[in-house]
């Protein structure tokens, strides 16, 4: 700066020295505040640019978390749904079956082999809700093992029944031939 005043000085006549002295006020002013602007526009400028990513980022970033969140919500009530159908499916077997068990005490063989596919039906059922949820693969287990372990008595039951039926009608016939 001390250069460019002297060049100055001397270039111009002493009439020209107090224009020239307004021109180098207003040069020293925008030297001091021109690069302090010209930083303040720069961080204004990169604070907009910095908040307008901010933005975007964020944007995205939400938007990809709400895609995420929905897909594995669907994922989760197509689930639920379809074991709650199972689950309703394995009550009205179970139903189904304590209706038919409750049928084969009064009723004859005929009805011991219905039960016997209601139990076979309630084993497929057990073995699709294994693939569905393990929860409700373990409730259909359990009634499984329960309802065979009550076809099993029931069918030991049946052969009881038939051997005392057997000893009463033999006892009948001896008492015929006796009299």
């Amino acid at each position: 700066m001390y250069i460019l005043s002297q060049v100055v000085s001397q270039a111009i006549p002493e009439n020209g020295a107090a224009e020239i002295s307004r021109v180098l006020a207003v040069w020293n002013i925008v030297k001091w505040w021109g690069p302090i602007l010209g930083a303040l526009f720069a961080l204004v400028k990169f604070g907009f640019w910095a908040r307008k990513q901010y933005d975007d980022i964020r944007d995205s970033v939400s938007g990809w978390a709400h895609q995420l969140l929905n897909n594995h919500m669907i994922h989760i009530q197509a689930a639920t749904e379809a074991s709650a159908k199972t689950l309703e499916a394995v009550k009205e077997l179970s139903a189904a079956a304590a209706r038919s068990l409750e049928e084969h005490r009064l009723a004859e063989r005929e009805h011991y082999t219905s039960s016997i596919k209601v139990l076979g039906e309630i084993r497929d059922v057990v073995q699709e809700s294994k693939e569905i949820t393990e929860d409700t693969a373990k409730r259909a287990e359990d009634v499984a093992d329960k309802v065979a372990k009550v076809a099993e008595s029931l069918k030991d039951h049946e052969k009881l029944d038939d051997d005392v039926q057997n000893r009463i009608l033999l006892g009948i016939e001896v008492l015929k031939d006796r009299t």
